[in-house]
């Protein structure tokens, strides 16, 4: 987009997480994934001609947690709390 101040070339990653540059007049509808990776949509038009869009992401998408509710680090509050003891 040489010549052109108001369009430029952005850098933004793909769902298999490979950086991909794309023209920032064909991104819109900013918003957030299940897994709360910052999305955009890239529209596009096909090799038939139609209308089409990808998902890509703001930064690199991190995929879901493989932690589970209920396990995880064991934490401080993890631990009981001991009575207090009195020494006279």
């Amino acid at each position: 987009m040489k010549g052109s101040p108001l369009l430029k070339d952005v850098k933004r990653w793909d769902a298999n997480g490979r950086q991909i540059t794309v023209d920032d007049s064909t991104l819109s509808n900013p918003g957030m994934d299940d897994n709360g990776n910052e999305t955009i949509r890239y529209n596009y038009i096909d090799k038939s001609g139609n209308k089409a869009y990808d998902v890509l992401y703001m930064t690199k998408p991190r995929g879901e947690s493989e932690i589970k509710e209920g396990e995880g680090p064991n934490m401080p509050s993890d631990k009981p709390i001991e009575e207090e003891k009195f020494y006279a």
